[in-house]
């Protein structure tokens, strides 16, 4: 049986994280590298995503999702197109799943010196029949790193998050393009 850490400084991340991350879909052969802005204050989220096929067939689509205004832009730079539509999900925090379960606190790197690794908390989730995901957070900032989920549809999904900054360094990323009009 494992030991639960006695506390948890944070469950949730900073109300505003840009950063990138990378997904990966190992029985597709699906790649995807997304940059993006987080914005929990005023509930919305920016993602720029460039995505590879199995043929190595590139797209790539700007999602602008204000969800306190129930809309979504998706703009396609390729062709310079726009698609407005109704927002109908709520917005999520970037968080700790309530029904995750906590497995174990890991030093991510090094621990046998200052800054030679991160510590790391691992939580596993279950999303349904034989689907699972393990998530892991920053202990400090509860800063997302990885989720690894598995689904017999879908085999193996990952993706990894890097890069991050707990502030948004330009607002304007929010405004949807000049053809969204």
């Amino acid at each position: 049986m494992m030991n639960e850490p006695k506390y948890y400084l944070q469950i949730s991340s900073p109300d505003l994280l840009e950063g990138q991350r990378y997904i990966g879909d190992l029985k597709r052969t699906f790649g995807e590298e997304e940059t993006f802005s987080y914005d929990a204050v005023q509930k919305r989220i920016y993602l720029y995503r460039s995505m590879w096929d199995a043929s190595g067939k590139k797209l790539a689509v700007m999602d602008i999702m204000l969800f306190q205004q129930s809309i979504r832009y998706q703009f396609y730079p390729q062709n310079k197109t726009c698609v407005k539509s109704a927002l109908r999900t709520p917005f999520q925090r970037i968080a700790v799943p309530s029904n995750a379960t906590f497995l174990s606190q890991i030093y991510l790197g090094g621990s046998s010196e200052p800054r030679e690794g991160v510590l790391t908390n691992v939580w596993m989730l279950t999303t349904g029949d034989s689907e699972y995901c393990f998530l892991s957070f920053t202990e400090s900032n509860c800063l997302p790193l990885s989720e690894v989920c598995f689904s017999k549809d879908k085999s193996w999904v990952f993706a990894t998050s890097f890069n991050l900054t707990k502030t948004i360094q330009d607002p304007s990323v929010f405004n949807p393009p000049s053809e969204c009009a």
